[in-house]
Formats: C-alpha cells, structure tokens, sequence
C-alpha cells in the first residue's frame, strides 16, 4: 500500500509522516520538538503509525503547551492523518 502527500508517493506512512511534519514546521510554525518526537515514529501502516503517535504522549513534547498538550497533540495527529492519502 502507498500513501500521497502533495503530489508525492510514499511507500511507507511514516515517511509520508515526516514529510507532513517537516513541512508543519517549516509553513505552520510548529513546534520543533513535537515534529522532531513523532518523526520518528514508526509504523508502515496508517493504522500502526495513528497507535503509536497516540500512546505516551508526554513523551513527544517539550512541556510548553502545559494542560493543552494532549489537545494539541491530538489536533496536530488529526491534521496530518487528514492530509495524507490511502492510494
């Protein structure tokens, strides 16, 4: 199974993933130790990817976002999730 992303192809979710990430970083101004954690995320598969970036989520941030940290994990999971495409 591949993914799409921007016009690209992946073969494996979590390349797709990074390239999401990156470019979240770079456009969105997100936070460089939330993409930095879940870039290494593994997981071949939508579904292998979305377990493992949704389970000990403490351990992907750098404290900043305080109380809201389990929202904006969620949303920015969510965000990528929705951007990325089954082919």
């Amino acid at each position: 199974m591949s993914y799409k992303w921007k016009n690209r192809d992946y073969e494996d979710f979590s390349e797709a993933a990074k390239a999401w990430l990156d470019w979240w970083q770079v456009e969105q101004s997100g936070c460089l130790t939330l993409v930095f954690n879940l870039g290494f995320v593994s997981g071949g598969t939508l579904d292998e990817w979305k377990q493992k970036a949704l389970t000990n989520i403490e351990k992907y941030h750098c404290g900043r976002c305080g109380s809201f940290m389990t929202t904006t994990h969620q949303s920015v999971v969510n965000q990528l999730l929705a951007a990325i495409r089954r082919v």
